[in-house]
């Protein structure tokens, strides 16, 4: 009875090692694109902050303050600023009848995929993740440069 389930055991993992290899390979794809949006979104909610914060009347405008800061913070987190694609920009917003000036930050990359399990169907894919803050500083309206 034994010698007929001698093979059993390396038949059942050999069955079985594919379907977990490509469930492993999907949970460590979805927690790298997690990784790489929320890394660009960190970015975008910094550089809002940073240039909601600043004031419009020194040399450095709050859309410069903003992609300064964005910069800054991918490289901290260790990603490339020059594969991100940055666009900071003043904007004005209107609620009703209150018209407000808000920083606008939009980062956006490719999508590299770390395992290549999912046969090149995310190659192409930006990922883009955008941010907006009210000015904290008043003044004038001026013109938007969004």
């Amino acid at each position: 009875m034994r010698r007929n389930r001698r093979g059993a055991s390396a038949i059942e993992f050999a069955l079985l090692l594919v379907p977990i290899t490509l469930i492993l390979g999907g949970i460590i794809e979805f927690g790298w694109l997690f990784l790489q949006s929320n890394t660009l979104l960190m970015a975008a909610r910094t550089g809002a902050r940073s240039g909601a914060a600043m004031s419009e009347t020194g040399t450095t405008t709050p859309g410069t303050a903003a992609d300064d800061a964005a910069r800054a913070t991918l490289t901290m987190l260790n990603m490339d600023p020059a594969v991100v694609t940055i666009d900071a920009c003043v904007t004005s917003i209107t609620v009703g009848t209150v018209t407000q000036r808000a920083v606008v930050v939009t980062l956006s990359r490719p999508y590299n995929p770390l395992t290549g399990l999912l046969g090149g169907r995310l190659v192409g894919v930006d990922l883009t993740e955008s941010a907006v803050m009210l000015l904290e500083q008043e003044g004038p309206l001026g013109s938007d440069n969004c």
